[in-house]
């Protein structure tokens, strides 16, 4: 009886220890992420082919969006990040980080959605996971206040209103 419980103590620790681990890799609100090797690890290449480095947003409101082609939510939530990041031109930034295998899907979903894109759109690289961790659900958008520290983070599609009220939030810190 005790060489069958000893396999399952054994899954049931390897488990916990998983758990444990993942759970470690996810940002929290207050994480900083833009330490100063954190910043230079963070470059990037947009949907248009210009380069992008979170260094360069510094003092800025961030609104980091994980999304992927393929999902409903993220689909829906675009051209209320669209309009959003208009009304916050020059005080927040949006940057979309796509979970796809590469630009060409991202640029054909743009095309094929007349998104008129005002923010960039990046590829999930090993450097931005290891900033924000993995994303296992999708869409999630992680706000950054102006001193690069992780002030919110939501997992689902935000609305007009939600997003707006934690920018307004953050931009008076």
């Amino acid at each position: 009886m005790k060489k069958l419980i000893l396999p399952f103590v054994l899954l049931a620790a390897l488990l916990a220890v998983f758990a444990l681990n993942t759970s470690y890799n996810q940002p929290k609100a207050g994480d900083v992420v833009r330490s100063k090797d954190a910043i230079q690890e963070f470059k990037s290449t947009s949907h248009e082919g210009k380069s992008v480095n979170l260094v360069d947003y510094r003092g800025k409101v961030l609104v980091i969006n994980f999304w992927a082609t393929y999902c409903p939510p993220c689909v829906e939530e675009t051209p209320t990040f669209i309009k959003v990041q208009e009304k916050y031109k020059g005080k927040a930034q949006f940057l979309g980080i796509s979970v796809d295998d590469n630009m060409d899907e991202v640029n054909s979903f743009l095309k094929k959605h007349g998104f008129a894109m005002n923010y960039p759109m990046l590829m999930a690289t090993e450097e931005i996971f290891t900033n924000f961790g993995d994303m296992p659900y999708l869409p999630t958008t992680v706000f950054i206040a102006k001193n690069g520290v992780i002030a919110d983070q939501y997992t689902g599609d935000l609305s007009e209103k939600k997003l707006s009220e934690t920018i307004d939030k953050l931009l008076k810190i």
